[in-house]
């Protein structure tokens, strides 16, 4: 067993720490993705102390019998795309266009703030690794995840 399982069963054992933070502590010891600011031993974690690695990307991946698409987009530009698709909507040209969805979108991008939406985007790029949605469907899967 790896010494850092063996350093968090010796702390469970000693009572140190819950057998809550042993289960967390033990997750954490097998993925290398989450990584501890401070040091196994340090008294009582609590979630907050918790590194977890940003997203920079938002992956689509569409997978079909004999097509396998993947499409990564920089997170920043889902706040640069909001903001041109409300100018856009707004504007002579969005009036122009017919239909029911587009007065329904109209309606949905007036109502939210570009402040709320940046917020948004915050909270999607610090919630690092993260699979948003799957999707499957007879011989189709989409995967939408944040990497």
């Amino acid at each position: 067993m790896m010494t850092k399982q063996m350093k968090v069963l010796t702390d469970l054992e000693q009572g140190r720490i819950t057998s809550g933070e042993a289960v967390l502590l033990l997750k954490q010891a097998g993925n290398p993705q989450h990584q501890s600011r401070e040091h196994f031993g340090k008294g009582r974690r609590s979630p907050k102390n918790i590194f977890r690695r940003r997203g920079h990307w938002l992956g689509i991946h569409v997978r079909e019998e004999d097509h396998n698409i993947r499409l990564y987009v920089p997170i920043f530009l889902l706040n640069a795309g909001f903001f041109i698709g409300k100018k856009v909507i707004h504007s002579k040209y969005g009036k122009d266009m017919a239909g029911g969805g587009m007065k329904t979108a109209r309606e949905v991008l007036g109502s939210i703030k570009q402040r709320d939406m940046r917020d948004l985007v915050r909270a999607i790029r610090e919630s690092g690794n993260t699979d948003l949605v799957t999707v499957t469907d007879e011989d189709t899967v989409v995967r939408i995840r944040i990497v």
